[in-house]
Order: structure tokens, then sequence, then C-alpha cells
């Protein structure tokens, strides 16, 4: 294997490793949106429409906007919401 196969396999991998990363954030959200009340749809790990449309509406329904953009911060957010932490 030379060098450009092994730096391709590498990327890849790391790419697949991250989306993993990110199908549990969206599953997590999903679930928590569900239990909140707002369709995000079934809880599949894909961010689409139904999933944004419910963090827009979580987000409207507090008085903020939504950014556009899953990550820590508005898993937290929900987080807060359902737990009351």
């Amino acid at each position: 294997m030379n060098i450009f196969n092994l730096t391709i396999s590498t990327t890849l991998c790391y790419a697949w490793l991250v989306s993993l990363g990110f199908c549990g954030v969206v599953n997590e959200a999903q679930t928590l949106l569900d239990r909140l009340g707002y369709n995000a749809g079934i809880a599949d790990g894909i961010y689409g429409q139904k999933t944004h449309r419910a963090l827009e509406n979580f987000y409207t329904e507090l008085g903020f906007e939504y950014d556009g953009v899953l990550d820590a911060a508005e898993l937290n957010d929900l987080k807060k919401s359902v737990f009351g932490r």
C-alpha cells in the first residue's frame, strides 16, 4: 500500500468515525425533541427536515432563533428542558 492509498484510507476512517458521532447527537436530539412533544420523526440519527423544523419550533417557543447547527449546545438545551438541569 502506498502513502496515497494509506492517506485516503485514513481520511475515510476518520470521516466515518466523525459521522458516527454526529449520528449519535442527532439520534439523542430526536429522542429528546419527541419527548418534549416536537415531531422530530423517528430517532434514526439522520438530520433531516423534520429534525430541523422541530429544533426551530423548540427554540421559537423559548424565544430564540435556531442557528441551524446541531451540536452539544443544542443537546444541553434539550436536556435542560426534559430533565430540568
